[in-house]
């Protein structure tokens, strides 16, 4: 069954330290949707992304796919997820340089679809003993990283973020390209 979403598509402009210069899309539904009341667009306008951004290695990651497309001049893509307690949310992030070391990066959404439900939701909180991936939405365990909604297992309420080793690999793969393609250019 489809989950009904109002966002499509979340955009944003990065100055070189990383601070929102403007954002756009259905950002204020996208916020809406995730109890995002504190993140409307008129209230992030020149914070810095990283505050936004849970979890340290999610930022570090992060980070390296910022600089690496200032670096480079080339444009970076990936598939991720970004799941609600109630929505699978199958997306494509997109950072692509701009003029004056300015970034933009858009994320739009590939596919919605309802979740089992597997506990009452969950919250961001550092150091957190139960730790999710911020891009596959996996969730790390004793034997692996594992899909919380396909295990049947209780979602924990409380995670930190981080980046699991497949997504790493992926990101990693795809850093390489552009770094390779901005060598060649």
């Amino acid at each position: 069954m489809a989950a009904i979403v109002k966002f499509q598509q979340v955009f944003y402009v990065l100055d070189s330290a990383y601070r929102l210069l403007w954002v756009g899309g259905d950002w204020d539904d996208f916020a809406a949707e995730n109890l995002g009341g504190p993140a409307r667009a008129s209230r992030v306008l020149g914070s810095n992304l990283m505050d936004h951004v849970a979890g340290a290695e999610a930022q570090e990651v992060m980070a390296d796919i910022l600089n690496d497309v200032q670096e480079t001049k080339r444009s970076f893509r990936m598939e991720y997820r970004c799941d609600s307690p109630e929505q699978r949310r199958d997306m494509r992030m997109t950072v692509t340089p701009m003029r004056h070391d300015r970034l933009m990066v858009t994320h739009d959404l590939r596919d919605a679809r309802s979740l089992p439900a597997v506990g009452p939701g969950w919250r961001w909180e550092k150091g957190a003993w139960d730790c999710k991936c911020s891009f596959c939405g996996f969730l790390r365990r004793t034997d692996g990283w594992v899909d919380p909604f396909e295990t049947g297992l209780r979602h924990p309420e409380v995670v930190d973020y981080g980046v699991c080793p497949t997504c790493r690999q992926v990101i990693e793969k795809e850093l390489e390209r552009i770094r390779k393609a901005g060598r060649a250019g």
